[in-house]
């Protein structure tokens, strides 16, 4: 087998048949025969997952995991994995014709990269609120070095573990066995950056490249809160099991947090000179969401500009708020 694509399934039914239906026909465009396989795994394989699958000429295999966290789950399928390739996607993306093609020309020109990604973009069928979440994912005013992961690759570089997601992600397995590394399964967010980092402190090489998914976002408002606090609480975990993980970025949303819950007392006891951050803030916020209206404007989404505006304050919160919780709480076993 040369090329493993793992999957961990949510009993998103239409998403992941969607996912499945585009790698089927992305593996029907290969020039040249090639080994691929899927592996789905998941805490309730029922038998509507299974039929995800149907009519599709790709081998998949479905692996059960009940009580699994992800990065559990991640590397139970990694250990099925028979691929030379091991690959990551989420099952509510979807790819290009050229997906797997590409991910066989990347690591083929780059022999001696371990590991490749590519950027998760924002589907254009997508509703309009999806899309201004796109827009604060890819601003550097949203989600700072993170940011790349959102915007499309103009050229291939070399990066670091910011530039990756676990949506769009693939390393040469024979790295990961040979030294040992495995995803921690205290994680259940920001896995795969703990991961990436401990790769680069053995000098793995990384590459992100034009290989593009394209990646639904949160359908509802409480949904995507979820979402980025989760993400801020896996990243303080990550950074109490590893100072590696740690960085100035990180920290600022959970100053921001703790700013913004102070506020109300700051102000009582000390004046209205507290506001002054918080002016500060919503200065640059209404400069990145006026950088985004011709954008907005193109779609016909007039209403974007001010959503984007009140999205960016809920999510530095969110995420700050996030990491409190992930520091101050109990590490899994």
């Amino acid at each position: 087998m040369e090329l493993s694509v793992i999957l961990l399934s949510g009993n998103r039914y239409s998403f992941l048949e969607g996912c499945l239906k585009s790698l089927d026909k992305s593996y029907r465009k290969l020039s040249s025969s090639r080994l691929v396989e899927v592996i789905i795994a998941g805490q309730n394989i029922t038998e509507a997952v299974r039929n995800c699958s149907s009519g599709i000429q790709l081998k998949t295999r479905f692996y059960e995991q009940e009580g699994a966290v992800k990065s559990r789950l991640r590397n139970f399928a990694l250990s099925k994995a028979e691929g030379e390739i091991v690959y990551f996607l989420d099952d509510d993306v979807y790819v290009g014709n050229d997906f797997i093609e590409k991910i066989f020309r990347k690591f083929d020109e780059y022999s001696g990269v371990e590991v490749i990604g590519g950027p998760n973009l924002t589907p254009s069928e997508s509703s309009n609120f999806e899309k201004v979440q796109g827009t604060l994912l890819s601003s550097r005013w949203g989600a700072a070095v993170m940011s790349r992961r959102y915007r499309p690759a103009e050229k291939d570089f070399r990066a670091g573990q910011e530039s990756f997601a676990l949506c769009n992600l693939g390393f040469r397995k024979e790295m990961l066995t040979r030294s040992g590394f495995l995803f921690d399964e205290r994680l259940n967010y920001n896995e795969e950056n703990d991961l990436l980092c401990r790769l680069q402190e053995i000098g793995a090489g990384m590459v992100f490249a034009d290989i593009n998914v394209f990646h639904y976002r949160r359908r509802r408002l409480r949904a995507f809160i979820a979402q980025v606090f989760e993400s801020g609480r896996g990243r303080a975990r990550s950074i109490r099991i590893s100072r590696h993980n740690l960085g100035a970025v990180y920290l600022m949303p959970l100053f921001f947090a703790l700013y913004i819950a102070a506020l109300p007392f700051l102000i009582s006891f000390y004046g209205k000179i507290f506001f002054f951050p918080l002016g500060v803030y919503g200065v640059f916020s209404a400069l990145a969401s006026l950088a985004a209206l011709p954008d907005f404007i193109k779609e016909k989404n007039y209403t974007g500009p001010l959503l984007l505006f009140v999205l960016f304050f809920i999510s530095h919160v969110s995420y700050g708020a996030g990491m409190l919780h992930g520091f101050v709480t109990k590490l899994e076993k």
